[in-house]
């Protein structure tokens, strides 16, 4: 039976990473949560950081062909025995602690175990999170790895898991924003973004741009 495609929520994500030896906690992140844009601001970011003689990892979703195709190493998507190797080691795991992880959480953790094994070591990895952001299976590295995080247009969205309103959304897609960390929020239709995201910014002494 195939594992459920969407069950907001950190315990199993972090339970199944656990496992893995914290694959998550290797590579300092760039984390970008909005509703519109992200994965455009992901491939730009990347590129620039790729100029800028930096190793870097992306992982976007959903894919477009292949699984692994939303997964990238130095400007190129893995190779396709890489990601599959990674797969089965995250697959393995699951089955043998009874995790019962998502769909997308395997796919979160095996792009994380893939940053993890690349070799020459990565740099930092621009991540795009899959749906709202609080409770993302993305969610999940720690202040002190998370470079930047960064919050692209928001607009109503996936209202079904995320909020009835603008405000309500906003609310879970700055989630990201971490403790004492920085955020840069683009240009919103919504005021009540701003709004949002200002209080966020006080309860976790956010640096905003």
């Amino acid at each position: 039976m195939p594992p459920p495609s969407i069950s907001l929520g950190l315990s199993r994500i972090t339970t199944l990473l656990t496992h893995l030896s914290s694959p998550h906690l290797r590579t300092p992140i760039v984390h970008i949560s909005g509703t519109n844009g992200k994965g455009s601001v992901a491939a730009y970011l990347s590129s620039i950081l790729t100029a800028s003689a930096l190793r870097v990892g992306r992982f976007t979703s959903p894919h477009l062909v292949h699984e692994w195709d939303g997964l990238h190493l130095g400007g190129q998507v893995v190779a396709e025995a890489d990601y599959r190797a990674a797969a089965a080691e995250v697959r393995r795991v699951d089955s043998e602690h009874g995790v019962e992880a998502t769909s997308f959480e395997l796919l979160t953790a095996t792009a994380f175990e893939v940053f993890a094994r690349a070799r020459p070591p990565l740099d930092l990895a621009v991540v795009e999170v899959g749906m709202g952001g609080a409770t993302d299976a993305t969610n999940v590295v720690d202040a002190q790895r998370t470079l930047l995080s960064v919050v692209t247009s928001i607009k109503l969205d996936h209202q079904k898991f995320l909020g009835a309103t603008v405000g309500q959304i906003a609310g879970v897609k700055t989630g990201i924003a971490k403790e004492g960390g920085d955020v840069v929020l683009a240009k919103q239709e919504h005021a009540e973004v701003e709004r949002v995201l200002g209080e966020r910014s006080e309860e976790r002494r956010v640096g905003k741009e």
